[in-house]
């Protein structure tokens, strides 16, 4: 199909137009399982295995938008700690989940309510509620307190501390976290 410019001549199309081309037919492609990603490959050395492994990964999120993993070498007890955590986290009133909103933080770690978050215009929120954490240490201090999380802040809007329910309130939620 001929592209036009804004001032309606006949343009020849440009690589950012082949990108967004792919990008749109790998939109439409039809898929008849969960894409099911050996991660084993992608701790190797093995430079190519790796490459192999991560154009699996781009593949499923293009073409599918999700996967599953196998080999991820996490071990299945901490998984069950973990979704435990999660469950016990999200069964807490409404109240006492929203004092650590992720609108709270200034960088949005925290809890998101449902609909709290709206990847899609057309649409008044997501149908999730989520808990967001990024990395810090998992050992206290000496003094056994948690980390002050302004000294994980930088430069980047994401990076920086995470908020935590007190040990009264979830003991073992941090830890469990912070180990998976």
């Amino acid at each position: 199909m001929q592209q036009y410019s804004d001032d309606n001549q006949p343009r020849t199309p440009t690589a950012m137009d082949d990108l967004l081309n792919h990008f749109a037919a790998a939109s439409n492609a039809t898929f008849d399982a969960i894409p099911i990603i050996d991660l084993r490959g992608g701790v190797l050395q093995d430079p190519e295995l790796r490459a192999s492994v991560a154009k699996e990964i781009r593949d499923a999120c293009i073409n599918v938008g999700f996967f599953y993993v196998s080999n991820h070498g996490v071990d299945p007890t901490l998984m069950a700690d973990v979704v435990g955590q999660a469950k016990r986290f999200f069964d807490l009133p409404s109240a006492e989940k929203m004092e650590f909103d992720i609108h709270k933080s200034d960088n949005f770690k925290g809890y998101t309510p449902l609909l709290g978050e709206n990847t899609d215009p057309e649409n008044r929120g997501d149908l999730h509620e989520g808990f967001d954490i990024g990395w810090e240490e998992l050992d206290p201090p000496a003094d056994n307190q948690i980390p002050n999380t302004e000294s994980f802040s930088n430069s980047s809007l994401i990076q920086g501390g995470n908020v935590w329910p007190s040990t009264e309130v979830l003991p073992g939620f941090r830890e469990a976290l912070l180990k998976y």
